[in-house]
């Protein structure tokens, strides 16, 4: 499954981003996510309140511990379902292991910002003090976690790609936007780089580009020709700049509006579900799985007979490319090698055939699998 981690103050409007991203995705052009499923305090934590989740640093850590977990067993191989975590996810070491489990599953994973002005997000929490007592913090809670918030940065190869979803109500314009990530980083303690530099890196929409202009010039002589030339270049750059100045004021007016909640789930999805790669599984998140004590014991005392059944095969036919051993069953299995194996050879690709095994051990732990893996092991090395 596929991920994507909700980040932000609490009391923003995370929640009901989260319900529209799912029926966004649902009903995608693109028909790849079938289901979705919501990953939050309400569904790890089904007998605590929000307070109760976040009263003290054990519960925070149980909490934590988990939606981890839920997330966990949620991601699996089908890239057709989508799963939203939807809580503050405010610690970045907490998001990267969130990254991680979407790296050891080989899944797409990307972070959304929800950002919200921090007295709304406290107007909003006193309304759940009568409305929804469940979803409530009380006003120390909700200043310490707005303190202790650690804004994602897209440097991080765990934050990203990250997308920013400003959801201030009286605030129609793009400027909204930076306000709040301004916001965000004037009342977080976390502030050890210049989070602000990066950030602000795609801040400043771009402005499309305006039409360059075309100047004509009357033949003459050669004097007057350049005399002309200047001034009419001096004009056209005055229009020129004129024209840009009107075309940018355009292009201001039309990029200041801020698109709707809807349009941006939009493009988050399409930028998610097209352009995002899935990610690789690395070796600190590949798990290893050990062979069983019994399956090592087989393999070692198979790989002795194998051994044995080779320096007989080779007794018989000295110059043939083809060792034929009859020993373990039909049909029986062949060995090609192009030259004489002494035993010396044979101990010591036997020796690293069992320490590969010991972290690596074969699909196939029967016998006929052991064997035929061990003689395809030797086949690779003499030849």
């Amino acid at each position: 499954m596929p991920c994507l981690v909700l980040t932000g103050h609490p009391c923003v409007g995370k929640t009901e981003f989260a319900k529209k991203l799912r029926d966004r995705a649902l009903q995608h052009q693109s028909g790849l996510i079938s289901s979705v499923t919501i990953v939050n305090e309400e569904v790890a934590c089904v007998d605590q309140t929000k307070s109760e989740c976040y009263a003290t640093s054990h519960a925070e850590k149980s909490t934590r511990s988990s939606l981890k977990a839920k997330v966990d067993r949620s991601i699996t191989d089908d890239p057709s379902s989508l799963v939203i975590c939807d809580s503050l996810n405010y610690i970045k070491g907490y998001r990267y292991e969130l990254h991680c489990l979407s790296k050891a599953a080989g899944q797409k994973h990307g972070v959304i910002w929800i950002l919200n002005s921090a007295k709304i997000a406290q107007d909003w929490n006193k309304m759940r003090s009568t409305g929804k007592p469940e979803y409530y913090y009380t006003e120390e809670q909700i200043k310490e976690l707005i303190m202790r918030y650690e804004p994602p940065d897209a440097r991080n190869r765990w934050d990203k790609p990250l997308w920013r979803v400003d959801l201030t109500p009286e605030m129609k314009d793009i400027s909204s936007t930076e306000k709040a990530v301004e916001e965000a980083l004037k009342h977080s303690v976390y502030n050890m780089h210049d989070l602000s530099e990066a950030i602000n890196t795609d801040a400043a929409p771009q402005k499309i580009p305006s039409t360059s202009a075309v100047s004509t010039f009357k033949k003459g002589s050669g004097f007057k020709k350049k005399r002309s030339s200047i001034e009419k270049k001096d004009m056209d750059k005055d229009s020129f700049e004129s024209e840009k100045v009107k075309d940018s004021d355009t292009n201001e007016k039309i990029l200041s509006i801020r698109k709707s909640v809807e349009i941006q789930i939009d493009e988050i999805l399409d930028s998610f579900l097209n352009d995002v790669a899935p990610l690789k599984q690395g070796l600190s998140t590949q798990s290893h799985v050990n062979a069983q004590a019994n399956v090592l014991n087989d393999i070692d005392s198979l790989t002795s007979q194998v051994c044995n059944a080779i320096m007989a095969a080779e007794v018989q036919n000295y110059s043939g490319s083809k060792l034929v051993l009859t020993e373990f069953g039909e049909p029986n299995i062949q060995l090609v090698c192009s030259r004489h194996l002494p035993l010396t050879e044979l101990k010591r690709l036997r020796k690293q055939y069992v320490r590969w095994v010991a972290k690596s051990p074969p699909q196939d732990t029967t016998k006929r699998g052991i064997v035929e893996s061990f003689i395809k092991y030797v086949e690779i090395q003499v030849n």
